[in-house]
């Protein structure tokens, strides 16, 4: 007999796989759930067609764009931090070359 899973319990694990990172894939979110991939893709699959009482289509689209512009603008604070010397560097040559 299959385990039952509360709508709490479903609704986190929704949240938790539409909130992953790029390079976790599904299944990884399952195995860390102890769920199976069908479940979850099953369960994920719902929400989006708002068949579980959980975040409406909206909010999922909105969780996923609030996301990526997280994980572009990490990006770029990691890109300035590893290149801040160079770029405060050039900026000071460009500001004496222009007299300021």
């Amino acid at each position: 007999m299959s385990p039952k899973f509360s709508q709490s319990f479903k609704k986190q694990a929704v949240e938790k796989a539409l909130n992953r990172q790029d390079n976790t894939s599904l299944k990884e979110v399952a195995d860390s759930l102890g769920v199976g991939l069908s479940s979850l893709s099953r369960w994920t699959l719902q929400a989006k067609n708002q068949e579980l009482e959980t975040i409406s289509f909206n909010e999922v689209n909105n969780i996923v764009i609030i996301q990526r512009i997280s994980e572009t603008f990490n990006k770029k604070c990691i890109f300035i931090e590893k290149h801040s010397h160079f770029i405060l560097t050039n900026t000071r040559k460009l500001e004496c070359a222009n007299g300021v």
